[in-house]
Protein backbone atom coordinates (compact mmCIF):
# COMPACT_ATOMS: atom_id res chain seq x y z
CA UNK A 1 0.00 0.00 0.00
CA UNK A 2 0.97 3.67 -0.57
CA UNK A 3 1.20 6.24 1.97
CA UNK A 4 -1.52 7.99 0.49
CA UNK A 5 -4.16 4.62 0.64
CA UNK A 6 -3.16 3.99 3.93
CA UNK A 7 -3.79 7.89 5.12
CA UNK A 8 -7.16 7.69 3.49
CA UNK A 9 -8.30 4.81 5.14
CA UNK A 10 -7.33 6.11 8.26
CA UNK A 11 -9.39 8.98 7.75
CA UNK A 12 -12.23 7.37 6.67
CA UNK A 13 -11.81 5.40 10.03
CA UNK A 14 -11.83 8.39 11.91
CA UNK A 15 -15.15 10.10 10.51
CA UNK A 16 -16.83 6.79 10.27
CA UNK A 17 -16.45 4.05 12.46
CA UNK A 18 -17.10 4.97 15.95
CA UNK A 19 -14.63 4.26 18.66
CA UNK A 20 -16.51 3.21 21.60
CA UNK A 21 -14.47 1.50 24.78
CA UNK A 22 -14.81 -2.24 25.64
CA UNK A 23 -15.84 -1.53 28.93
CA UNK A 24 -18.78 0.22 28.25
CA UNK A 25 -20.45 -2.18 26.08
CA UNK A 26 -21.98 -3.60 29.04
CA UNK A 27 -26.37 -4.33 28.51
CA UNK A 28 -26.75 -5.43 31.93
CA UNK A 29 -25.26 -2.36 33.75
CA UNK A 30 -27.71 -0.48 36.21
CA UNK A 31 -27.99 2.44 38.98
CA UNK A 32 -26.82 -0.26 41.37
CA UNK A 33 -23.84 -1.20 39.84
CA UNK A 34 -23.21 2.01 39.78
CA UNK A 35 -23.39 2.61 43.63
CA UNK A 36 -21.32 -0.23 44.08
CA UNK A 37 -18.66 1.07 41.86
CA UNK A 38 -18.79 4.34 43.78
CA UNK A 39 -18.43 3.08 46.69
CA UNK A 40 -15.74 0.76 46.01
CA UNK A 41 -13.76 4.21 44.78
CA UNK A 42 -14.53 5.87 47.85
CA UNK A 43 -13.23 3.36 50.10
CA UNK A 44 -10.01 2.78 47.67
CA UNK A 45 -9.54 6.77 47.87
CA UNK A 46 -9.85 6.48 51.67
CA UNK A 47 -7.55 3.31 51.81
CA UNK A 48 -5.39 5.33 50.41
CA UNK A 49 -5.05 8.51 52.11
CA UNK A 50 -4.76 6.24 55.11
CA UNK A 51 -1.40 5.29 53.58
CA UNK A 52 -2.40 2.27 52.43
CA UNK A 53 -2.77 -0.01 55.97
CA UNK A 54 -2.63 -4.12 54.71
CA UNK A 55 -4.92 -4.41 58.29
CA UNK A 56 -7.67 -2.76 60.03
CA UNK A 57 -10.78 -1.25 59.22
CA UNK A 58 -9.92 0.76 56.11
CA UNK A 59 -8.71 -2.43 54.70
CA UNK A 60 -11.28 -4.49 55.51
CA UNK A 61 -13.58 -1.67 54.02
CA UNK A 62 -12.07 -1.40 51.04
CA UNK A 63 -11.75 -5.11 50.35
CA UNK A 64 -15.41 -5.94 51.09
CA UNK A 65 -16.90 -2.66 48.90
CA UNK A 66 -14.99 -4.02 46.15
CA UNK A 67 -15.89 -8.05 46.32
CA UNK A 68 -19.79 -6.66 46.60
CA UNK A 69 -18.96 -4.84 43.30
CA UNK A 70 -17.48 -7.69 41.66
CA UNK A 71 -19.85 -10.28 42.89
CA UNK A 72 -22.71 -8.47 41.39
CA UNK A 73 -21.07 -7.67 38.08
CA UNK A 74 -20.59 -11.48 37.79
CA UNK A 75 -24.17 -12.16 38.94
CA UNK A 76 -25.91 -9.32 36.53
CA UNK A 77 -23.25 -10.87 33.63
CA UNK A 78 -24.72 -14.37 34.75
CA UNK A 79 -28.09 -13.88 35.03
CA UNK A 80 -28.01 -11.63 31.18
CA UNK A 81 -26.46 -14.20 29.52
CA UNK A 82 -28.80 -16.71 30.86
CA UNK A 83 -31.63 -14.72 29.48
CA UNK A 84 -29.98 -14.54 26.33
CA UNK A 85 -29.70 -18.20 25.90
CA UNK A 86 -33.26 -18.63 27.15
CA UNK A 87 -33.90 -16.79 23.94
CA UNK A 88 -31.94 -18.31 21.32
CA UNK A 89 -33.39 -21.59 22.69
CA UNK A 90 -36.96 -20.60 21.90
CA UNK A 91 -35.80 -19.38 18.77
CA UNK A 92 -34.55 -22.74 18.03
CA UNK A 93 -37.20 -24.54 19.50
CA UNK A 94 -39.81 -22.86 17.08
CA UNK A 95 -37.50 -23.54 14.23
CA UNK A 96 -37.48 -19.14 13.76
CA UNK A 97 -34.53 -18.61 12.12
CA UNK A 98 -34.84 -15.15 10.89
CA UNK A 99 -34.68 -14.95 14.89
CA UNK A 100 -30.61 -15.67 15.09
Amino acid sequence: MTLISVVCIQSATDDCVPMVRNASLKPFWNSELQELKQASIDAHRLWKMCDKPRYGIVNTLRLESKYRYKLKIKELEYLFDLDFDDELSNFYVRKYTNGF
